[in-house]
């Protein structure tokens, strides 16, 4: 329950509007080669993947503070950065040196555009993740935050959705299809004809999908 509790003071944190200012950026760029699957490790911070049509991951991430004037904020935010790591076909990517509770002043952002073909795992603590491009398999999971996923219907087999505290939905050529549940909710869909599987686990968020 205090796990829960600091995961939901995180997200209403990380909700809040303000975080407009940058003071940090990063970019690195990570050649796909033999890998097999792109694996995103994120603690706490706002996740976007963009399927390319690139043979390279290319990564960017913004650091936040609601002020340029917030110097404590800035300082924070020289301490975190991104981290690579290739572990046998896998290349995992996260970022490293992000601050205590107590000082929640400095959001993230961060982006990768990611050959549309390689396989996807992202595992998230507190944040949104949105996913669009992606012709491979996926797999998020995600303790506090919504998941948005914009994909093609006809590279996908399988989608299966599930949330702890929320709603789950997916539209298909216009028609939408509620999850059920009581409170978590789950929804299967298992009429596709290519050969990719999307799945997807939240604790606490909504998910959409929407194919085309």
């Amino acid at each position: 329950m205090r796990r829960l509790l600091i995961a939901l003071g995180l997200s209403l944190t990380l909700a809040t509007p303000g975080f407009a200012v940058v003071v940090r950026t990063q970019d690195q760029t990570v050649p796909l080669a033999d890998t097999q699957v792109v694996e995103v490790r994120l603690g706490v911070g706002n996740l976007k993947i963009v399927g390319s049509s690139g043979t390279d991951i290319k990564v960017h991430l913004d650091l936040r503070c609601k002020s340029a004037e917030d110097k404590d904020c800035k300082k924070a935010a020289e301490n975190v950065g991104l981290t690579t790591k290739r572990n046998g076909l896998r290349q995992v990517i996260g970022i490293d040196g992000y601050p205590k509770l107590r000082d929640l002043a400095l959001s993230t952002d961060l982006t990768l555009e990611v050959p549309r073909q390689a396989r996807l795992n992202a595992h998230t603590g507190v944040g949104d993740v949105h996913v669009e491009g992606s012709e491979s398999d996926l797999e998020i999971d995600v303790g506090v935050g919504d998941v948005s996923l914009h994909l093609v219907a006809a590279k996908l087999r399988s989608v299966e959705l599930d949330t702890g505290v929320g709603n789950v939905g997916l539209t298909l050529n216009g028609q939408r299809i509620e999850g059920s549940g009581l409170v978590g909710k789950g929804l299967d869909w298992k009429q596709g004809t290519g050969s990719a599987l999307v799945e997807v686990d939240t604790g606490v968020g909504d998910v959409e999908v929407i194919l085309d």
